[in-house]
């Protein structure tokens, strides 16, 4: 029989929440994991077409199966891109489509282009920054900025920052448990009564993420965080000729970025002339296109592993 220690037990992984493991990225210096994150962020701003976008995507999804990530965050992954990036082309197809063209009884191929092109650049941005999070440990994070001759102060800054998330999405979880034990009513059928009811909890919410970093405070304080003697780390963070050959690659690619912005290349080159030969055949077949580009987010959102 295992001891209790050995027996494995399923917890929920929140996003943005370090998941134990020993894949190819997490054994990454956070430095290379954090080039990869301006990588995809000056690939997102340069490369607006949607088909560019849904192949990054690709690429990230790619890279945390084949780097063994654990089966939980790839799932929280699809989740945060789901929700978020849903919501943001639904933003983008009400201000390019909806208000011009729709009150004519007209379509418009830019509105679908923008609500896939949006839909794909904060989902890749989203993806790749829940990747680095669940795969970094924030302490490790904190000992590689050092690395760059950042001040330790600033370091750790940077590290808290990163790791507020999971403590907001923990403290929001307890309070809905707690007013929902009071007979409070959280989950509605209705968006706008929920809305309406988690907006009633971020007040306090809010107040218990305040206290906890204030706690955090104390705790660093006792510690000497203050002090401005020399410092020791727990263990010392290096680069290893792996590490260096992300780095490498990630700045090449954000060269590459920077050479092609400064050629003004047409934002929709791929996307916008087949939306337009869909459109001239017929509005359904645009909107048979549309679902077609984002087939990959919708066959994340449809699947479970």
């Amino acid at each position: 029989m295992l001891p209790p220690s050995e027996i494995p037990q399923s917890r929920i992984v929140r996003p943005f929440e370090f998941v134990e493991g020993n894949s190819f990225l997490h054994r990454l210096n956070p430095i290379g994991k954090l080039m990869m994150i301006f990588s995809v962020t000056a690939l997102a701003i340069t490369f607006l077409d949607p088909l560019v976008g849904l192949g990054i995507s690709v690429g990230i999804y790619l890279i945390a199966v084949a780097s063994k990530v654990p089966r939980q965050l790839i799932i929280i992954y699809k989740r945060v891109v789901v929700l978020m990036g849903g919501a943001f082309a639904t933003l983008y197809f009400i201000f390019y489509t909806a208000f011009r063209y729709l009150l004519d009884g007209r379509f418009s191929v830019l509105g679908f282009v923008w609500a896939a092109s949006g839909l794909y650049r904060l989902a890749n941005l989203i993806g790749i920054v829940a990747v680095f999070a669940a795969t970094t440990l924030m302490i490790d994070l904190a000992n590689a900025l050092t690395l760059l001759k950042i001040p330790p102060r600033i370091a750790s800054t940077v590290s808290l920052a990163f790791g507020s998330a999971p403590i907001f999405v923990s403290q929001l979880g307890e309070i809905i448990d707690a007013y929902q034990s009071r007979g409070f009513k959280v989950y509605h059928l209705n968006p706008l009564r929920r809305a309406a009811a988690y907006l009633a909890l971020l007040p306090p919410t809010i107040f218990a993420t305040l206290r906890r970093a204030q706690w955090t405070s104390v705790a660093l304080e006792m510690k000497g965080f203050t002090y401005p003697g020399e410092r020791t780390y727990r263990q010392a963070s290096t680069l290893t000729q792996v590490d260096k050959v992300v780095i490498a690659v990630n700045a090449g690619v954000i060269g590459v970025c920077g050479y092609v912005s400064t050629l003004r290349l047409p934002m929709f080159g791929f996307t916008q002339p087949l939306f337009d030969r869909l459109m001239e055949s017929s509005p359904l077949h645009l909107l048979g296109g549309f679902f077609l580009v984002i087939a990959f987010v919708l066959f994340n959102i449809a699947r479970r592993l």
